[in-house]
């Protein structure tokens, strides 16, 4: 069989990731040598290979009218020549063309999730709002023209399911293959009163839940404590520390050694939770659809509403003075549910194969 794979949105971060790992996932997995596999990226990310090939679109990326004219037309006309048997488009909505069975890979939460609405009259939330209910609107719309869509947790199956009243067939749910398993982990001296959060600026991040909870324990006595965040330049606040980004072996020894604080209340799953969980993490978290999903029965997670601050620095407190401790978390109870160790992509794989043109 032929296929195309169309991500011409992807070229940084989670969704780079995904793009990257479904190709090294065709490179080692031998059934998917017998296929063709074509390619339609912005950039050469990759080298092809006897059935793998690349086909680049330039002037797509950035610009969201580029997109969709793009998505309405552009794509129809490469896609025909090259003449596929099915369309995998991973970057939240499909390409307009007919005759081609086609399947979806969401990784967009903000149009599904309903903890935030954003608005355009407010200048730091005007960004977000143009995908929630735009941006959001055209993913809705690829989701249900699709032959098939995949998500990545079941809350936003559920959401899909309920609010666009599509039948629960036509929606599968795996986790990332981003997600890395750790072996042989080494125990480490816990420091209670050591907190980390892997964030960025987007809004949603929550970042500000942080720096207020961190105001409020630094009016109580003079207590010792330490904030690390991923983020550039200098912290205002002496107990937090700005790390800059890092890489994953820098995370590691955060995970080992102190509290995870994850106050982001719009994620498709939250990795981290995952990559923490693995390391018997004590996890402060906000309450939402997803860190439930995540961490359900793991026995270090602790919940607060990522509009109160005054909670997230309660926990905090409870930490640091030890009133909150790590519990022994058997992996077997919740981390192998989560089949972290199985790529995502092979059920994927069987998904695409099993799809025939015209014949759903």
């Amino acid at each position: 069989m032929r296929f195309v794979i169309v991500d011409v949105a992807a070229k940084e971060g989670g969704a780079l990731n995904i793009l990257k790992t479904f190709y090294e996932f065709l490179i080692s997995f031998s059934q998917a040598k017998s296929h063709e596999w074509y390619f339609l990226l912005n950039d050469n990310y990759f080298p092809e290979t006897d059935n793998i090939k690349v086909r680049i679109v330039k002037n797509v990326h950035g610009k969201w009218i580029n997109r969709l004219i793009f998505d309405s037309h552009g794509a129809r006309r490469i896609i025909r020549k090259i003449d596929p048997d099915v369309i995998f488009s991973l970057q939240n909505t499909v390409v307009n063309i007919k005759g081609v069975p086609q399947v979806l890979y969401v990784h967009q939460a903000i149009p599904f999730q309903t903890d935030k609405y954003f608005s355009f009259l407010k200048p730091n939330e005007f960004k977000m709002a143009i995908y929630q209910y735009f941006i959001g609107f055209l993913i809705k719309k690829s989701v249900i023209k699709a032959d098939h869509v995949i998500v990545q947790a079941k809350w936003i199956k559920e959401e899909i399911v309920n609010s666009l009243k599509l039948s629960p067939n036509v929606i599968s749910a795996y986790l990332p293959p981003i997600v890395k398993a750790y072996d042989n982990i080494t125990p480490e001296v816990y420091s209670t009163n050591i907190f980390f959060y892997p964030t960025s600026n987007y809004i949603y991040k929550n970042n500000s839940a942080i720096f207020q909870a961190c105001s409020i324990i630094n009016d109580l006595d003079n207590i010792d404590y330490q904030v690390n965040l991923t983020l550039s330049g200098k912290s205002r606040n002496s107990k937090i520390y700005y790390t800059g980004r890092l890489d994953s072996d820098a995370m590691v020894e955060f995970y080992k050694k102190c509290t995870l604080i994850f106050p982001s209340y719009i994620e498709t799953v939250g990795l981290p939770l995952i990559e923490a969980m693995q390391f018997n993490s004590i996890i402060l978290v906000a309450d939402t659809k997803y860190s439930r999903e995540i961490l359900k029965d793991y026995v270090n997670a602790f919940y607060f509403d990522h509009k109160n601050p005054k909670e997230l620095s309660n926990l905090m407190l409870a930490v640091i003075k030890g009133q909150i401790k790590k519990s022994l978390y058997e992996k077997t109870d919740g981390i192998n549910k989560l089949n972290i160790k199985s790529s995502s992509w092979e059920p994927i794989f069987e998904r695409l194969i099993n799809m025939e043109r015209g014949k759903i």
